[in-house]
């Protein structure tokens, strides 16, 4: 049993960039843990055993960390400065254009300065989310606002471990290990069974508090095994059950919508289970300002159920082992990439009209001095661009995984040791229980492309000719050789020289190329608004009326190779390791790695992406 605890009572303050003192909040750790370990014994039932035995663990710890936080938000008119919330810009470098009219921006005689009429209502709304400057302007990041906060990371894990031996003889100790040493063969069995359980819990503080959320995940996992032996030959084998629970929140999940009676109408999904699961602020990209964002809401629960068996011989200097392993994966979420949406300000609405002037060998633009600010357009209510991409139902995603592997560790010789073997892996590409995935079959420029589903849905997409719309990589061959070699000759005593190459394959790319797949029209709502595209002009898309604009018939971003190959890594190694006197040892090692199989994901071509 231990406990270990600390607190920031005698710490530094934290650092101050403006010079003025600055609160040192209460932050503390704590760590404990308690553990047992006998042989069962329950006085007329059961009688302690040297055969037998129980492990019981208990970890656990409960955290504050202090944070210190920097941002730039728009000026209020304190301390000097313009009060860019309502307006005035009238001591910004470049010079801004009204869109209405392509003059620059004048009120009440003054340049630069938007009337409090011309702010939209939405932009008001969005604005208060932003607090108002509380340090001066320090830096050359022009840092003007600072948070000081805490935030909680707590974990607990539980572990249960129980072990019986049968056989003469087959005892934890001297027992055991003289059996398998040159003593007569005998039986041995062992069963054992395990238990685990996990929880952890953080804090995901956001410079802007109200922005902040948290993440919790809870882990379970069992497995039974069963050995048996007979002289040189040894064979186990194991069940296994883990599954993890994860949820990701902001203070906005499941409660109060921040975006109702703003006027901002941002189109989120509404799932059943999880109705309020997509309540959110949206997240804001503005140049020379600190973004507004927070985390992001998702739920997922992971479980995999698999099988595992080898066999292990000794023969003379040989000691091999054969096995194989069997896994049925579940990967089930709730989420996507940007299930709030969000806007991006670029002072294209603000700039010079001029600046709109494409060159070409019969057109000559003229040179303009900069204009345009990201935080005027936004006053405007006219974003150069929308998104967003969340999933209308929980995703339920289903893989089979096989594995065999065969490897020797030889003692060829008293100096030499040699260890080499082979394995094979197949993952099958994720399916979904309800063929909820979407690929694109497209030309090879994308401006030809064709929804592909699983199964046929009339106006949606066509029929795929894999359930997977991936085609499984059945190649997955990995030989593995090493070696240790002690020099003989006197000069090189005390000298080892050690190598080995190998190789593995990526075969985590197939779990995301479902996600993705799986986060596609018809199965979630995904767009993509950028002003100029086909149907999106600054009249159409707005802070008020952000989605819906682009009249591209599919607004689909992701396809995967139907005949994808996972990549693979071949790494080889040599090592010269040489005991010097006093106990010192001198390494001198090559590492090198040559990769294979690529492929480009996530390229965008067009306002598509491709692996």
């Amino acid at each position: 049993m231990f406990y270990q605890g600390g607190n920031g009572a005698l710490d530094a303050t934290n650092f101050s960039l403006t010079g003025a003192p600055v609160v040192k909040p209460a932050y503390s750790s704590n760590r404990f843990g308690v553990s047992f370990t006998g042989s069962p014994f329950i006085p007329g039932v059961v009688k302690a055993s040297t055969k037998q035995f129980v492990f019981f663990n208990v970890t656990g710890q409960r955290n504050i960390t202090p944070s210190n936080l920097y941002g730039t938000v728009p000026t209020d008119g304190t301390n000097g400065t313009d009060n860019e919330r309502a307006g005035d810009f009238s001591r910004l470098a470049q010079t801004l254009y009204d869109p209405a009219t392509g003059q620059q921006f004048s009120c009440g005689g003054v340049l630069n300065v938007i009337c409090p009429s011309q702010i939209s209502t939405q932009a008001k709304a969005l604005l208060n989310f932003y607090p108002a400057p509380n340090i001066a302007t320090t830096g050359r990041q022009g840092y003007n606002y600072q948070t000081i906060t805490t935030a909680g990371n707590n974990a607990t894990t539980a572990a249960l471990r129980y072990v019986r031996n049968f056989g003469q003889n087959n005892t934890f100790g001297g027992g055991r290990r003289q059996q398998q040493g040159n003593g007569p063969a005998t039986l041995r069995q062992n069963i054992n069974f395990n238990g685990s359980y996990s929880h952890t819990a953080a804090d995901n503080p956001n410079i802007f508090l109200p922005l902040g959320g948290a993440t919790e995940t809870n882990g379970y996992g069992v497995t039974a095994g069963y050995t048996i032996g007979y002289g040189k030959l040894t064979n186990n084998a194991s069940i296994n059950w883990n599954r993890s629970h994860s949820t990701a929140r902001n203070y906005f999940t499941n409660g109060s919508d921040p975006l109702d009676g703003t006027g901002i109408s941002i189109p989120k999904p509404v799932i059943g289970g999880d109705a309020g699961i997509y309540n959110g602020l949206p997240s804001v990209s503005l140049p020379n300002f600190t973004g507004l964002t927070q985390a992001l809401p998702s739920d997922a629960v992971n479980q995999t159920i698999s099988f595992s068996d080898f066999v292990s011989y000794r023969y003379k200097k040989h000691n091999m082992r054969y096995g194989f392993d069997i896994r049925r994966m579940h990967a089930d979420t709730v989420g996507g990439t940007n299930v709030v949406g969000s806007f991006t300000f670029t002072g294209y609405a603000t700039q010079n009209p001029a600046s709109a002037c494409t060159p070409s060998s019969t057109v000559a633009c003229p040179v303009v001095p900069p204009s345009g600010y990201g935080l005027a357009d936004l006053l405007l209510g006219l974003p150069q661009q929308s998104a967003i991409q969340a999933a209308t139902q929980k995703t339920y995603l289903r893989a089979n995984v096989f594995d065999w592997y065969a490897q020797d560790d030889w003692r060829a010789l008293s100096n030499l040791t040699m260890n080499y073997g082979i394995r094979y892996e197949y993952f099958s590409p994720y399916v979904e229980k309800d063929n909820r995935l979407v690929n694109l079959n497209h030309n090879a420029d994308f401006s030809v492309v064709t929804p592909v589903c699983p199964v046929a849905i009339a106006g949606s997409c066509t029929a795929g000719t894999v359930r997977s719309l991936v085609n499984p990589d059945r190649n997955m061959y990995s030989p593995r050789v090493g070696f240790a070699y002690r020099p003989k000759l006197k000069i090189f005593k005390d000298t080892v020289v050690r190598g080995g190459y190998g190789i593995n394959f990526n075969t985590g790319q197939y779990a995301t190329l479902a996600r993705n797949l799986s986060a596609q029209v018809p199965f979630a709502l995904t767009q993509t608004n950028v002003v100029g595209q086909t149907g999106c002009t600054p009249g159409t898309l707005t802070l008020a009326n952000g989605f819906g604009c682009s009249t591209t018939p599919v607004q689909n971003n992701y396809a995967a190779n139907l005949d994808y190959r996972l990549g693979h890594v071949q790494v080889w190694n040599v090592d010269i390791q040489r005991t010097l006197p006093l106990g010192i040892v001198a390494n001198i090692g090559y590492n090198g790695a040559k990769g294979g199989g690529w492929i480009l994901c996530g390229r965008r071509i067009g306002r598509r992406r491709g692996c």
